[in-house]
């Protein structure tokens, strides 16, 4: 059992540059149950896009097929798959049954304590071919060893 106030989680195929203290001190500045770390990506084709209002509140997921509104057509965040939990949304998940974090328990905050952090950093979906060649080339050039 892990015993903390806030647990950071990370999608294993995922590659996320990310400042977590400053999202931490974001989730707590917003006395948030659960922080998704987005990046803006032009590839919305490829992921859902994540819509919040002006503090930082996700309002909505919307599938990458669903067609965008006039308004939403400049959003273009996307889930890194990098989260900032509470103890109290970590206590909620379900112990008896598998249960997926985009589609069953994030959608449920929505209104309720759900927030999104954006990042600058590199995001790199490496679970999918041409991504993960990709992090091969350009990750040693990011950090010379």
């Amino acid at each position: 059992m892990i015993d903390a106030p806030v647990l950071f989680v990370f999608n294993g195929d995922s590659l996320v540059g990310l400042d977590v203290q400053a999202m931490l001190d974001f989730h707590h500045s917003r006395r948030a149950l659960a922080t998704v770390a987005l990046v803006a990506s032009n590839r919305t084709s490829r992921y859902r896009r994540v819509l919040m209002d002006g503090k930082g509140a996700i309002t909505s997921f919307r599938d990458q097929h669903t067609n965008s509104s006039a308004n939403e057509r400049g959003n273009r965040l996307v889930n890194t798959g990098a989260y900032l939990l509470s103890r109290q949304f970590v206590d909620s998940i379900p112990d008896e049954r598998p249960v997926s974090m985009e589609d069953e328990m994030l959608p449920k905050l929505i209104g309720s304590g759900l927030y999104g952090f954006v990042t600058n950093g590199l995001f790199l979906d490496i679970g999918v071919p041409d991504d993960l060649a990709r992090a091969q080339h350009e990750l040693p050039m990011r950090w010379k060893v």
